[in-house]
């Protein structure tokens, strides 16, 4: 039962992620995640996504720099050119806009191709009146 605005848009990330996983898996696909928060530790409970070449996370919360989430080290966000992404999955329902209208042209620019996670359930956003 979805009883949150965050539980929408964490099933809409896995149905997102679940299309594409499979080539990036088998291709080995370098990936970075935008957004060390609570968002980003649920998207590692799904079985398969363990599978993925997470190579960072990225954030601007200093205080984060350093920690491993999952295994993954957070990285600050100028440090995308050394992680090598290939891909970029924003994964911050709250900021998810603002990210996407600051950074998306410029990651695309770079070759890097850019998911937003939480495009798909901004369609429901009316049924959470807190959701953007």
């Amino acid at each position: 039962m979805i009883r949150a605005w965050g539980d929408l848009v964490l099933l809409e990330a896995r149905a997102c992620l679940e299309s594409r996983m499979p080539a990036w898996i088998k291709a080995g696909t370098r990936i970075a995640i935008y957004a060390g928060g609570g968002h980003t530790r649920d998207l590692f409970q799904h079985p398969d996504f363990a599978r993925l070449n997470v190579v960072g996370i990225l954030d601007r919360n200093r205080s984060l720099h350093g920690q491993l989430i999952q295994g993954c080290e957070v990285f600050p966000v100028e440090a995308l050119d050394r992680l090598r992404a290939q891909v970029i999955l924003v994964s911050s329902p709250p900021h998810h806009e603002a990210i996407m209208a600051e950074m998306s042209s410029k990651w695309t620019s770079y070759g890097i191709e850019v998911v937003d996670l939480c495009q798909g359930a901004k369609s429901h956003s009316a049924l959470f009146p807190l959701a953007f």
